[in-house]
């Protein structure tokens, strides 16, 4: 009873805005995501989120080594990751000798709609489970990771075997760990290949085009062209069939680069140019969402350095809201002081796609020559000061 109190009491939902996906949900179905960890160490309380494109969704408390998430997508298939918090898969900086691979997340993608979906892992495996049932969208991403969780594993291994290689020969050290990365690299190289079949041979299921979306720079617009072409409509409506899509379709941009014009609407209303915005020695394009942390947390030191430095340096935002309610609600919340732009595409609009928006915030400098000299991704106490330093001072 104490447990179910606090469930309840404890349960938090963080409400984002639902992007306009391929199915609608016309019906009112919802979804349900049960999840059981067998030998979690997690306390209860421990809190787990449900995110989207780097967004936080939904978040719940595990009891007793069980959570569940509830509630209704507009439209699916959606592509989701549950994960214990922002650290993610592990990286060769922060682990050590001692630690153990369950100590660096629980993570896991999912690919569902509005279904009965029941995940049962140990929690060391649960990146790599397989036993999710009650979504037949997942079926095809299961059948993919058994493809490719062999690869990963062992990569995985590797990986940590060479960064803790002991030394007792310097001359030997240093050619077994160039033969373990040797491995990697074959391994890498095979994943690819096999990763390639894949897509080619499923071009019938929403996870092939997910994958292709993921790899789609690595080779010419012609040949991933030919390959987009063989899905069916319906999924070529989707929010990752859209964005390869704007791929093809657009010239990217990167720094020295002139910037890329765009209309989209102003929080009192306007439509507007970008380019009718750009006026002074500087202008600091920030992309962002209304349920990104690091975005609120950067408002403080953009409305000082707005203020300090309005005489050459223009700050606008650009929202990747669907919602205007949403966007809306969040330029009063925050209180901004300069200009939000908002055209209602969500994360599909062709505006992301030219400037290779993969993260948020993102922040774009342009100079008076209509020249982007700088970009960069994320926010720290202090980073605009010291990124935007050596131009304004």
């Amino acid at each position: 009873m104490k447990k179910l109190l606090l469930y309840v009491l404890l349960s938090i939902v963080i409400v984002s805005c639902n992007e306009n996906n391929s199915k609608k949900n016309p019906k009112g179905k919802e979804y349900s995501i049960s999840v059981e960890l067998k030998n979690a160490e997690a306390k209860d309380s421990t809190i787990i989120y449900l995110e989207e494109n780097e967004l936080k969704i939904d978040s719940t408390y595990i009891i007793d080594g069980k959570f569940n998430f509830s509630g209704k997508f507009d439209s699916e298939p959606k592509y989701l990751k549950i994960s214990s918090g922002n650290r993610g898969r592990f990286s060769i900086e922060n682990i050590n000798a001692n630690t153990k691979f369950s100590d660096f997340f629980i993570s896991k993608y999912i690919l569902v709609g509005n279904e009965n979906v029941t995940i049962k892992s140990n929690l060391d495996n649960f990146e790599y489970s397989t036993n999710v049932t009650g979504s037949e969208f997942h079926k095809n991403m299961s059948d993919y990771q058994k493809i490719m969780n062999p690869y990963d594993k062992i990569i995985d291994s590797l990986t940590f075997k060479w960064k803790f290689l002991p030394v007792y020969d310097p001359l030997a050290y240093d050619t077994l760990k160039n033969s373990i990365w040797n491995e990697i690299d074959n391994l890498r190289a095979e994943r690819e290949v096999k990763n390639l079949n894949y897509i080619k041979n499923n071009t019938d299921n929403y996870y092939a085009m997910i994958r292709l979306g993921y790899i789609k720079e690595d080779f010419s617009k012609d040949l991933l062209n030919d390959i987009y072409k063989q899905f069916p409509e319906e999924i070529k409506e989707s929010e990752h069939a859209i964005k390869i899509r704007n791929y093809l379709n657009f010239d990217l941009l990167e720094i020295g680069n002139d910037y890329a014009d765009f209309e989209a609407k102003d929080n009192f209303g306007k439509k507007v140019k970008f380019s009718d915005l750009v006026q002074q020695k500087y202008t600091l394009l920030k992309f962002t969402a209304a349920n990104c942390g690091p975005c609120k947390k950067s408002i403080p030191e953009m409305k000082k350095l707005n203020s300090e430095y309005s005489d050459i340096l223009k700050m606008i935002s650009f929202s990747v809201d669907s919602d205007k309610k949403v966007w809306k609600n969040r330029i009063k919340k925050d209180s901004i002081t300069w200009l939000s732009l908002w055209d209602g595409k969500g994360r599909k609009s062709e505006v992301l796609v030219k400037y290779q928006i993969t993260g948020y915030p993102t922040y774009v400098l342009i100079d008076d020559n209509e020249k982007i000299i700088d970009k960069w991704i994320g926010y720290s106490d202090g980073m605009l000061k010291r990124r935007l330093g050596k131009y304004l001072n």
